[in-house]
């Protein structure tokens, strides 16, 4: 475009001197070419310079359509985002996954060797010492059988009366080790992980209310990663003795009664009665087990560190049976945004459980576990009811000290129960009673609705078949025998079997028949177990009993990586900001253009026309009007 000064110079020309002196034409080539390059428009950067109203509509027209398009585009994006703004992918083979922890609870509460003949003195001074105490804990709850209640159902509810007493008993660690000479461990004879003996630290005894006594393997710090090398390297393989068939009778369900003719209407049932009227059915391990004792036990898998009760499924095995859990692992990582189930992003805390008690002596064993929503329901629950009744409750976790619990009662010097109930201590067991189920099932939605963000599962496949074969007969019951001789000499609650001992060692060490004698109270299950004499060969094993009472389990894991499930957001942010930006610059444009329009340099066109004017009077050459003559245009 022409500047000001070179328009009023070009005007101010005489005619004459034009004319005369072509030269001057020269000057002006330089002002006329610029304007010959500035007389098209070439894009956007040039709408602003166009001198024709069509042009200005035709460009505006376009601006519009580009700002109506980014804007739509920008509306999708949001509508798109809000319909599903969550995008999902999963990885394979993410990151090497941590071994879980088993846990092995239905393990017997009392040996079946108590029903032998051989002991029964001590079985009889049990009874004395502890449930004839009993007897007199609920007698306003009525202890006697109702007219119009039948034998069946009058025993289910003494069943579940003596469950209760039971209850405060078996708070006391030192009744359940010492009396009942309960050696948890004595039930594990065999153990390897990841091809190597299991060590004793890898195991530990939780107490719960629901499935009693429970072993948990936990892999050490150092080794509780996956092998890369292989799937098969990162395996657990353990062998149980269930002690579940010792006997001829199968645990059914009260059936001297059923035969029987006997009522209860003038005098009630005593406990002591109740466990001796059909003693091959042994009730009290279905007392202490809560009826639910299986015929084996159960398995519960669950991730490193973290209480096994907390809604982890639990599988019931057979005795007599060898089970293949085959483990597949997936990472979930979920995002946390409104208007969805809200999840919790922050790292897990600890919380702090006891999982062993003693009354007697006072000590107890704590653990830290990974906290979970479960866990939250708990500590509400706690101390909800501590409001209510000054106490808390042992049907779930908490940290609290045994005297706080509200089926606390302070046994007898000698060990033994009380022989009536303190009025305070019934006055807490009746409110504990009363409250606990109410709090669990009124929870506020704040203690249980969260997730993690960031969890673990697992999906489990298990395999079941027949086991022992006939060739793992003997290494089973020379194992078994050996590790169940230590304990008897020991009498160490804590005392491990000799697992790494050779087959030949303990063979030639069982050769000596005074070794079977030595086993104290386990002495009538091994003569259960062998038919006759002990050591002569394996054809004196009775082999049906040895299959009727162990387990095999077999933890492995399908891969040593995991599978990982990944949610993000729809759209990127630089998408959006890129759309934003397009609007913006668009906008921007608009009203460049429209204030253009308003404001329009008219001097500049009316020096242009006068220049026009005077150029066509004057003998200038044709190249240099029709440049000018199309940008006046």
């Amino acid at each position: 475009m022409l500047e000001p000064q070179d328009i009023d110079t070009l005007a101010s020309t005489p005619r004459n001197s034009v004319s005369d002196d072509c030269a001057r034409c020269e000057q002006l080539a330089g002002p006329m070419g610029h304007c010959a390059q500035h007389t098209t428009v070439e894009g956007l950067p040039n709408l602003l310079t166009a001198g024709s109203l069509w042009r200005k509509i035709v460009w505006s027209v376009i601006l519009l359509m580009a700002l109506a398009c980014c804007t739509t585009h920008l509306i999708l994006l949001i509508i798109d985002f809000h319909n599903s703004g969550v995008a999902s992918t999963m990885m394979l083979n993410e990151n090497v996954v941590e071994f879980p922890d088993l846990t092995i609870c239905g393990l017997k509460p009392i040996s079946e060797s108590f029903l032998a003949q051989s002991f029964e003195r001590n079985w009889t001074d049990l009874l004395l010492h502890y449930t004839r105490r009993l007897d007199g804990w609920f007698n306003d709850e009525s202890s006697l059988q109702r007219r119009n209640e039948s034998i069946t159902d009058y025993m289910e509810r003494m069943k579940a009366l003596y469950y209760k007493m039971f209850e405060i008993v078996r708070l006391d660690k030192t009744f359940l080790d010492s009396w009942l000479s309960m050696h948890y461990q004595s039930s594990i004879f065999s153990c390897r992980f990841k091809r190597l003996p299991c060590e004793p630290s890898n195991f530990s005894l939780i107490q719960d209310h629901h499935h009693f006594d429970c072993l948990t393997f936990s892999p050490s710090e150092s080794n509780k990663m996956a092998d890369h090398g292989s799937k098969f390297n990162s395996i657990l393989l353990i062998n149980l003795f269930t002690d579940s068939s010792i006997f001829e009778s199968h645990y059914q369900k009260h059936a001297a009664y059923k035969a029987s003719s006997k009522t209860y209407y003038d005098k009630g049932l005593s406990l002591t009665e109740y466990l001796t009227t059909n003693p091959e059915e042994f009730p009290l391990n279905q007392i202490l087990a809560n009826n639910e004792q299986p015929n084996g036990i159960s398995a519960i898998l669950h991730p490193r560190n973290t209480y096994p009760f907390n809604g982890y499924q639990s599988y019931i095995i057979s005795s007599g049976t060898s089970a293949t859990f085959r483990i597949s692992t997936l990472e979930k990582h979920k995002l946390n945004y409104k208007g969805r189930e809200r999840c919790s992003d922050k790292p897990p805390d600890e919380v702090v459980y006891r999982t062993v008690r003693s009354v007697v002596n006072g000590t107890s064993e704590s653990r830290a576990f990974v906290r979970s929503p479960e866990d939250d329901l708990y500590t509400w629950a706690q101390a909800e009811l501590f409001k209510k009744c000054g106490c808390r409750s042992h049907r779930s976790p908490t940290g609290a000290s045994s005297s706080s619990l509200c089926y606390h009662v302070q046994p007898d010097e000698d060990g033994a129960p009380r022989p009536t109930l303190p009025k305070e201590a019934l006055d807490r067991i009746r409110c504990h009673d009363r409250w606990w189920s109410k709090l669990l099932n009124s929870a506020p939605n704040h203690v249980t609705m969260w997730k993690p963000c960031h969890s673990v599962s697992r999906e489990v496949q298990l395999e079941s078949l027949d086991w022992p074969s006939d060739e793992d007969l003997m290494p089973i019951a020379v194992s078994f025998i050996k590790m169940r001789q230590r304990n008897a000499q020991h009498r160490d609650e804590y005392a491990v079997p000799s697992w790494n001992s050779s087959l030949t060692a303990r063979t030639t060490y069982l050769r000596d028949y005074s070794a079977v004698h030595s086993l104290s109270r386990d002495s009538e299950s091994l003569t259960k177990l062998l038919k006759e004499s002990m050591p002569k060969a394996a054809k004196a094993l009775n082999t049906q009993k040895v299959k009727e009472n162990v387990v095999r389990l077999v933890v492995r894991l399908e891969s040593p990586y995991s599978i990982a499930y990944t949610e993000s957001f729809t759209y990127q942010w630089f998408e959006i900001l890129s759309e934003l930006i397009d609007l913006i610059w668009l906008i921007a444009i608009w009203d460049s253009q429209v204030g253009h329009v308003k404001r329009s340099d008219r001097e500049d066109v009316k020096q242009l026309e006068k220049l026009g004017s005077a150029l066509q009077n004057e003998r200038v050459p044709e190249f240099f009007t029709s440049g000018c003559s199309m940008y006046i245009e």
